[in-house]
């Protein structure tokens, strides 16, 4: 963040509602959240009904939100808000973003997502449980009933808005505005932030993939929950470390590592930074065998064995 003043102590939601960035604890910060999470869903609503009748006003609308959401941002990213931060953001699965990556990413994933029931009712009135998204971060329980926190992908855009206002050192109150009279409105705006942050960005494409390789890769061997310790609870979790003993040849795991998932999240990105030509070699190799079995499974070629 560059200048301590581009927010003020509140911001106005397209509905006209105030919402006041006077935070002094977690709990502040959590009902700053709710209540711009609330005033999404009532626009989204109305938005979906204007555009039903045709009407120009969504566009208007959605910079006033963008604005909102960027004020809220400068806000909660001020170094003495980090501990609030941290906190709203590991509720909903999540963790401050990474040096060199964009800061507005986790609480555009954050603001814009949603938390969705595992029961629902279908068309014919019955009540049926859906299974966690692939794309959910976090699972908590309210009142007896489980619920999934599901980021809206498609506001990962307004992420590079906030990044450019914040360059541009616009004023939180002024970002509705500005959208509307730059020439080209918000897409200009994402195409200037996509070129002043093309280096840093590619860089964290790729670090993304790296790790996908990691996932992808062959385990050394796979165990059951109960095998190492974990309840069936834990099956709702992504990262585990493990300690082990090695004895007469032999690895004895021992239990389970009191480490965040988001520092193993961090471990597994450094190794596989650490790791690039490896990971890219095995991803080579792998795709010249998806060829050659392709080829050899064309009509008249003999079948490998």
């Amino acid at each position: 963040m560059s200048n301590n003043n581009r927010y003020s102590n509140t911001v106005t939601t397209s509905q006209g509602s105030i919402i006041s960035l006077n935070i002094t604890s977690e709990q502040d910060a959590i009902n700053v959240i709710d209540a711009f999470r609330t005033s999404c869903a009532n626009q989204f609503s109305v938005d979906r009904e204007e555009m039903k009748q045709l009407r120009l006003a969504t566009r208007g609308h959605l910079y006033v939100l963008l604005a909102a959401y960027c004020g809220i941002s400068f806000k909660l990213l001020e170094p003495e808000n980090h501990q609030f931060l941290v906190a709203v953001l590991g509720q909903h699965g999540l963790a401050p973003a990474r040096a060199g990556s964009n800061p507005y990413r986790p609480l555009a994933d954050m603001l814009f997502g949603e938390w969705v029931n595992e029961e629902f009712t279908d068309a014919k009135g019955k009540v049926k449980k859906r299974k966690k998204p692939d794309t959910a971060t976090a699972v908590r329980t309210v009142n007896g009933k489980k619920q999934f926190f599901v980021p809206n992908r498609s506001a990962e855009k307004y992420a590079k808005v906030a990044r450019r206002a914040d360059a541009l050192n616009w004023n939180a109150d002024e970002i509705a505005e500005k959208l509307s009279s730059v020439k080209g409105g918000m897409e200009a705006v994402l195409k200037a932030d996509t070129a002043a942050s093309k280096a840093t960005d590619e860089d964290e494409i790729e670090a993304d993939e790296l790790v996908e390789m990691v996932y992808a890769s062959t385990p050394h061997s796979t165990v059951e929950l109960s095998d190492v310790g974990l309840s069936p609870s834990d099956a709702e979790r992504k990262l585990v470390g493990l300690w082990a003993e090695i004895k007469d040849g032999e690895v004895l795991i021992r239990g389970v590592l009191p480490t965040s998932e988001t520092a193993l999240e961090a471990f597994v990105r450094k190794y596989a930074k650490a790791n690039a030509t490896k990971l890219f070699r095995q991803k080579i190799k792998a795709m010249g065998q998806a060829v050659k079995w392709d080829t050899d499974q064309t009509p008249g070629a003999s079948a490998s064995v």
